[in-house]
């Protein structure tokens, strides 16, 4: 999985506001549904890979870097906030 500039930026910006200097944006499976979920995480999980991109890091547990191999994250704000996106 690659970042954009755009999602580097986002990251730093949301681990800043949340007081998560060392933290990170975590994409992970739910055992109660097959989506993957998104949120600021202090740390990674135990089996998580961890991405470091100019600084700001992207937690991926084994579900979602298999499914998100090859792909890129972006980012935008929204009038609803912050959004992020996957493309090859």
């Amino acid at each position: 999985m690659r970042l954009t500039a755009n999602a580097v930026e986002m990251i730093h910006a949301l681990t800043a506001e949340a007081d998560l200097p060392d933290g990170g944006l975590r994409i992970a499976q739910e055992q109660e549904h097959p989506g993957l979920t998104m949120q600021l995480a202090r740390e990674p999980g135990n089996d998580d890979d961890v991405l470091e991109s100019d600084g700001a890091q992207l937690f991926l547990d084994r579900v979602a870097a298999d499914r998100l191999r090859g792909q890129t994250l972006d980012a935008r704000k929204t009038d609803a906030g912050s959004a992020f996106f996957l493309g090859d």
